[in-house]
């Protein structure tokens, strides 16, 4: 009786530590995911600019999907501050495009694009960078 009490007790050690084991798994995962929150930004990050030379125009990409102020304002300026957008040509969720005086293949312009929000957000912000002149 005793050598069987023993493989009882023995069996029972084994399943109450597998349960246990199971239970730390099971409770470790979705703690950690439900108490860790997802970040969301809501800078508006350009992540490309073009320059077409043969139509004088320049488009800005974007990182993520953005909405408009009903006038948003493109300026590129060259290190001596003149201003080379004449208007802007077309906007949509992921880009804009405008229409620029010549600007010099291999020269480093300053762009600003102000009224622009990251999609869902209401807080339009300025958006500053630089680009060098290349064709594309």
């Amino acid at each position: 009786m005793t050598k069987r009490m023993n493989t009882l007790a023995a069996a029972i050690f084994t399943a109450v530590c597998m349960m246990m084991t199971a239970v730390m798994l099971f409770q470790a995962a979705p703690v950690t995911a439900a108490t860790k929150k997802a970040k969301t930004s809501k800078k508006v990050v350009v992540k490309e600019v073009d320059y077409d030379i043969s139509d004088r125009e320049v488009s800005f990409e974007f990182k993520n999907r953005v909405s408009w102020k009903k006038k948003p304002k493109v300026t590129i300026k060259d290190s001596n501050g003149k201003n080379y957008v004449r208007y802007i040509i077309e906007k949509d969720n992921d880009d804009i495009e405008v229409k620029v005086k010549k600007l010099k293949v291999g020269k480093k312009y300053t762009y600003s694009i102000s009224g622009v929000a990251k999609k869902g957000s209401k807080s339009y912000k300025k958006v500053k960078g630089t680009f060098t002149a290349r064709d594309r």
